[in-house]
């Protein structure tokens, strides 16, 4: 069956050797054709196989790819081409292969060096007259008594050969004759070698069936029409949804479309056209794609059928198989002049290389170019150029319609119209008022910038209707949905305080200060304008085109700068991890910037991937003063634009975040002029928080640039703290303490008494340090003996109190309830744990237990309502 060898030659193989399954089926079924390719496999293992009779048709590849492809294209002529021109394919039996060596002068070389090279030329052997009906019993080389044709692949010659003349010598003689002819380069002469083997394949495709006689009758056609369309539905259904099914079931299921009058009417005016054609809807996500397709359904004017690449491939394993199904599909699709639907384009141009390279868009693409199909397609524009870089050739075959997302005035309709129909078509769910629809886009336009208008707003309708599914009123009708409602969801799904959404809800500049200064001791003027900020926030003065503010704290470390922005993002997103923070000495070299918005091992930014996760959030950059320059370049545009794009074009949005900003530039000098905090003379406190704003205002306009300060809402001067103001520290330190997991699990109170706390105060003050110094001192002598104590109980410490009073303080001050079990002292504390009455002990398990089924029971009515809503809709579908 292959030939590599000079002088040797082959047959042809058996009728049905070396073709596919497919082929192999086709000679079974029916009247086939036999035609012959010839493959030629290369060095590298690669193949070329075409049709002896079309050379030009040919495929590259491995050897099984290349023969599915060469049976499909013969099933495909089959069906299209004439029938003299189908006929010109096949060969008789007894044509066979022969490799000839034929010696060839190099004239291309210089004359010392032109000799002549013996090349094997593979030659098709045809025989002509009776020969042609005997069989396969003898080779090329042994005929010699009846005439044949002889094909040179390499060169595309044909030539005739008598009866009684050597074919070899013919062979060599025409084709030395040919090549005197003609003037060969050197890259011709090196077209003429031969591959590492070649041989000839014979693929039998089933030939259409002839029309019959009384066939032609409009009875007959009826018949034969039904059992075609009845197979091509049959060959969709089994990889895609009739979406036309459940338009006619449910004409007005679909929800009704708004403001898209133009781009609907564009597209039915392609899909609807004579001409067969492939619609691309290219928009940002959730900007209507799929609403607009849906409603072409929904006029019922054509058939059409929603499939996928996955469902497409799916359970397609074996040597081509999936060029089959997509080649039925088309076909059937075709035959119904019905319109596949691609929701997903991406998914369908996805790399698979699971089993082999899987171009589903190539198989498809001819079908596209000869106008036998309609098809439509959604995509993302984000994702646009990438695939249409990889498959021009299939986007070149499309029309594109571009969906962009409604304005704010255009939702607010489609948001009312969708009211209607939903108050209409299902009263048994609850309604959303008028004036909470135009809160809701409100909300939504200013809060969700990820997502585009409709889709991130109907989202929002269909989660608050979903979240008050089950709620009934008195007489047990739904309920209907006011501003209240809508506030409470997105302040429960964003984070966003209540406070801030609702306009009926008064801010209190007072409260919030209080709120603030809780968690952060003697910095009153930097808590009140962080309260006065909040405000602005609060009444919508704020751009909203920048982050929620912008500060720049500066003063001495360890003061409570990043204590208050921590305090901050617990009052206004509702927990202290809604902190997102950088430190911003890990950034000051080059291409520090780089890893901000590129990231490392393909990753994103790290700033903007942040961002993203979470928007709602206070972003704190810690020692701003040591970034890199570049860095300030990206915080321009952060500040004034309130938005960055990352290395993969994709934008991280300020908006909805508060900056904030430290520095300990001129705190050295500062504390050198005025002394300790509590030395300060007869400065007065306004006097000397004048004093102090006026400094940090000259050190950050004489250490930053000036469009960098322009950008900073305000700059807020923290001052150091008095002995007073750290004793305050060390009693939060010791409260958050007692506070611990490890300590209120196993229900032990802490208990410190007034000389204890001014002895930790007074042992941790570092004037250089602040209050971390006084934190790490607390750590070391009261955490650690602390720990040391409940470790030597091992499990006896439960339901414990531990008295920690200063060394020497007398024991009259200690609380007397309850039996000693433990002792430890330290050169400044001692540490008394006395077991608690069990009274007591119950009365707290009894709260812990309180709190833990009312936990239990949120937990329950968190779950339970979405799982009741998927069991309805299951039922009711």
């Amino acid at each position: 069956m292959s030939s590599s060898d000079d002088g040797q030659s082959a047959p042809a193989p058996e009728d049905g050797a070396g073709a596919s399954a497919e082929g192999a089926r086709d000679a079974s079924e029916g009247r086939t054709s036999r035609a012959l390719v010839f493959v030629r496999e290369r060095f590298d293992g690669a193949c070329l196989a075409f049709p002896v009779a079309a050379p030009d048709v040919a495929s590259f590849g491995r050897d099984e790819d290349v023969l599915v492809e060469q049976q499909l294209f013969l099933r495909e002529h089959a069906i299209r081409a004439r029938p003299e021109a189908v006929s010109r394919l096949s060969f008789p039996q007894g044509t066979g292969l022969l490799s000839v060596s034929v010696p060839v002068p190099r004239d291309d070389l210089p004359r010392k060096l032109r000799n002549e090279v013996p090349v094997s030329f593979p030659c098709v052997v045809v025989p002509a007259g009776e020969l042609s009906g005997r069989g396969q019993t003898e080779t090329p080389a042994e005929r010699g008594d009846s005439d044949a044709w002889v094909l040179v692949p390499s060169l595309g010659h044909a030539f005739y050969v008598e009866a009684g003349e050597p074919i070899e010598a013919a062979i060599r003689h025409e084709v030395r004759r040919l090549l005197a002819s003609q003037v060969l380069s050197t890259w011709e002469h090196l077209g003429l070698l031969p591959g590492s083997a070649h041989r000839l394949e014979v693929l039998h495709t089933r030939l259409p069936e002839p029309e019959r006689a009384g066939g032609h009758g409009p009875r007959g056609a009826s018949i034969v029409e039904r059992a075609r369309r009845k197979k091509a539905v049959e060959a969709l259904v089994a990889v895609a949804t009739p979406l036309h099914v459940a338009a006619q079931r449910s004409p007005h299921a679909a929800p009704p479309l708004a403001c898209r009058d133009a781009e609907l009417a564009r597209l039915a005016a392609l899909l609807d056209g004579e001409e067969r054609l492939g619609v691309l809807l290219v928009g940002p996500e959730h900007a209507g794609k799929t609403a607009l397709a849906l409603a072409y359904v929904a006029r019922q004017t054509r058939l059409v059928y929603a499939t996928s690449g996955a469902q497409l491939i799916a359970g397609m394993s074996g040597l081509g198989q999936w060029q089959e199904r997509i080649h039925g599909v088309m076909e059937a699709a075709a035959a119904l002049d019905a319109v596949l639907y691609f929701e997903n384009l991406d998914d369908l141009l996805a790399e698979r290389v699971d089993g082999g390279h899987v171009d589903l868009a190539g198989a498809m693409r001819p079908y596209l170019d000869e106008g036998r199909v309609r098809v439509l397609c959604e995509l993302r524009d984000d994702r646009l150029d990438a695939l249409e870089g990889r498959h021009w050739a299939f986007f070149a075959g499309l029309s594109r319609i571009r969906i962009d997302p409604l304005s704010a005035a255009d939702t607010r309709k489609a948001l009312g119209a969708r009211a209607e129909r939903d108050a209409r078509v299902e009263p048994h769910r609850p309604a959303v008022a008028a004036d909470a629809l135009t809160a809701l886009v409100d909300l939504a336009e200013r809060y969700l910038p990820y997502s585009a208008f409709p889709g991130k707003a109907v989202r929002l309708y269909e989660d608050l209707r979903a979240v008050h599914e089950r709620e009934r009123t008195a007489q047990g009708e739904p309920v209907t949905l006011g501003r209240g409602d809508l506030y409470e969801l997105f302040s429960m799904r964003t984070g966003m305080p209540a406070f801030l959404l609702r306009d009926d809800l008064p801010l209190r500049v007072d409260r919030v200060a209080r709120a603030l200064g809780a968690s952060v001791v003697g910095q009153e003027r930097a808590v009140r304008a962080l309260a006065e900020t909040i405000a602005v926030v609060k009444a919508g003065l704020s751009p909203p085109d920048k982050p929620l503010a912008a500060f720049l704290f500066v003063g001495p470390t360890g003061v409570g700068k990043t204590e208050l922005a921590r305090a901050l993002a617990g009052l206004l997103f509702g927990s202290p991890d809604r902190l997102s923070r950088f430190d911003m000495s890990e950034f000051s070299s080059e291409g520090a910037a780089d890893r901000l918005i590129r990231g490392t091992d393909g990753a994103g930014g790290l700033l903007t991937q942040r961002v993203r996760e979470q928007p709602f959030c206070v972003l704190l950059l810690d020692e701003i003063e040591k970034a890199h320059r570049a860095v300030f370049d990206l915080l321009l545009q952060v500040l004034g634009e309130g938005r960055l794009s990352d290395a993969r074009g994709r934008t991280a949005y300020f908006h909805n975040a508060i900056v904030i900003m430290t520095s300990n530039l001129g705190a050295a000098e500062r504390r050198a002029r005025a002394g300790f905090a509590g030395e300060r003379g007869a400065e007065r406190p306004e006097e000397q928080a004048a004093l102090d704003e006026a400094h940090y205002q000259r050190v950050v306009a004489g250490a930053f640039r000036q469009e960098f300060v322009n950008r900073i809402d305000r700059v807020v001067p923290f001052r150091a703290l008095t002995r007073a103001e750290l004793a305050e520290v060390a009693r939060l330190t010791a409260q958050r303490l007692a506070q611990r997991r490890g300590l209120s699990e196993a229900g032990v109170a802490l208990e410190v008494s007034e000389r204890a706390l001014a002895r930790l105060a007074e042992d941790g003050h570092a004037p250089a340090y602040g209050a971390r110094a006084l934190r790490r001192h607390v750590e070391e002598h009261l955490a650690a003996p602390l720990a040391r104590l409940l470790a030597k109980l091992g499990g006896d410490a439960r339901e414990l109190t531990v008295w920690v009073a200063e060394a020497g303080e007398p024991d009259a001050a200690a609380p007397a309830d309850g039996a000693v079990v433990a002792r430890a002292e330290t050169p400044a504390l001692r540490l008394v744990a006395r077991r608690r009455r069990a009274a007591k002990a119950a009365q707290q398990a009894f709260g812990v237990e309180q709190l833990g089924e009312l936990r239990r029971e949120v937990d329950r009515w968190m779950g339970l309502g979405p799982l009741e809503q998927l069991k309805s809709r299951s039922t009711s579908c």
